[in-house]
């Protein structure tokens, strides 16, 4: 996937992914994956495909699916910086 903003944002600016692979199925979206187990994040993963950081600092969006029957993930970190 892509993010809108590219690695780095301002707090409040919106967010939009882009999924990149037309093949992968049930996609969904978490957008503070803290690293742990990430099957436990599928049941409250979103369909949603944006998001708004209130606060400052470093976020990791994490992007799960099924590819031909398997599981599939992608994650990409995102850096949300202090509006001066």
């Amino acid at each position: 996937f892509s993010l809108s903003s590219g690695p780095r944002v301002c707090v409040g600016t919106n967010v939009q992914i882009t999924n990149q692979d037309p093949a992968l199925a049930n996609v969904k979206y978490f957008f503070n994956f803290q690293g742990t187990d990430y099957k436990r994040y599928s049941t409250v993963a979103s369909t949603a495909r944006d998001t708004t950081y209130g606060r400052p600092g470093k976020y990791v969006v994490i992007q799960l699916g099924s590819k031909n029957g398997t599981a599939s993930f992608f994650c990409e970190e995102i850096e949300v910086l202090p509006n001066d």
